[in-house]
């Protein structure tokens, strides 16, 4: 991630594997449910790249919600860090 809170395509398509991530519904209107082990982050960004939403709790639950409702309807990226690493996975807004 760029210091302007962007995320380059090349960020995009890095990952580590994170074993059991659930993230669901997907797509979704209102909330995404997180569930895997050891979440440290979870970050959400747009189409272009920029960050919309970030919770940096030092160690949030292995399960959690993030609330969208506010944002337009589009596809989104969002990233899970984790013990293990992290992961991007692309969610859908209605």
């Amino acid at each position: 991630m760029s210091l302007d809170g962007t995320i380059s395509s090349a960020q995009q398509l890095s990952s580590e594997n994170i074993p059991c991530l659930n993230i669901s519904p997907n797509p979704t209107s209102d909330f995404i449910n997180v569930e895997a082990k050891g979440i440290k982050q979870l970050a959400l960004f747009d189409s272009n790249g920029k960050l919309l939403i970030q919770s940096d709790n030092q160690i949030i639950q292995d399960e959690t919600t993030l609330n969208i409702k506010e944002l337009p309807s589009g596809t989104y990226i969002l990233r899970v860090v984790s013990d293990n690493g992290f992961q991007t996975r692309k969610i859908i807004k209605k």
